[in-house]
């Protein structure tokens, strides 16, 4: 039962918290980085540490990611 409430809970965030919308995009966003670059040269970019960074990739739920770190992430690796 734990499970179903926690899945009822995270499809609600989806409908109605914008925010948890944008930290979803940010977190698109850092996966497509990770496929094009290494995830050690992506995690120096945004300055994060490496596991942070693994740990934002990995849940299925968005947690709270900086844009700034994912823009500056993207603008440092760009034509790289």
């Amino acid at each position: 039962m734990g499970k179903q409430i926690k899945k009822i809970i995270i499809e609600r965030l989806d409908e109605y918290s914008e925010d948890h919308q944008d930290n979803k995009k940010r977190q698109a966003r850092l996966k497509e980085l990770t496929r094009k670059y290494d995830v050690t040269d992506v995690a120096l970019a945004a300055g994060f540490t490496l596991a942070t960074l693994q740990q934002y990739l990995r849940v299925s739920h968005a947690v709270p990611i900086n844009e700034n770190s994912v823009l500056k992430a993207e603008r440092i690796l760009e034509g790289l």
